[in-house]
């Protein structure tokens, strides 16, 4: 835990739930039509659990990310993206294809949480921790 940076962590989860917000204010219409929905309230313990999930997520990519003796913002980049597509999205596809969901819904979905990842990898892997003491 010594080489992680925590308050990059912190910040990445803050962009990452700020990324959420405007993801699915952009693609609100969709996202509610896929679902069935007509009216989506969102309460303040639904948006609490959404952070400290994406706190933990950030976490969990800077303890993989620092394994990397030097880490740099492509490779976060890298990270998120290989991490993001080839375990999160095709898990939640092979879910979405079993169940019969629409596919434009797990597009949505999944496009979060892969452009999140890749954004947390940059912002981890690319801010340097200071070495002052």
């Amino acid at each position: 835990m010594e080489r992680i940076n925590h308050l990059a962590v912190i910040v990445a989860a803050v962009v990452y739930f700020l990324l959420g917000w405007l993801w699915y204010t952009v693609f609100r219409s969709a996202w509610m039509a896929y679902n069935g929905l007509t009216a989506n309230t969102v309460s303040p313990m639904i948006l609490v659990a959404t952070f400290v999930i994406g706190l933990v997520i950030a976490y969990v990519i800077a303890m993989a990310l620092s394994r990397s003796p030097n880490p740099t913002a492509m490779g976060g980049v890298q990270f998120g993206l290989i991490s993001g597509i080839g375990f999160v999205a095709l898990s939640m596809l092979m879910g979405f294809i079993n169940e019969g969901r629409p596919l434009g819904l797990w597009a949505i979905d999944a496009g979060y949480i892969v452009v999140g990842f890749v954004i947390m990898g940059a912002i981890i892997a690319g801010w340097r921790k200071s070495t002052r003491a």
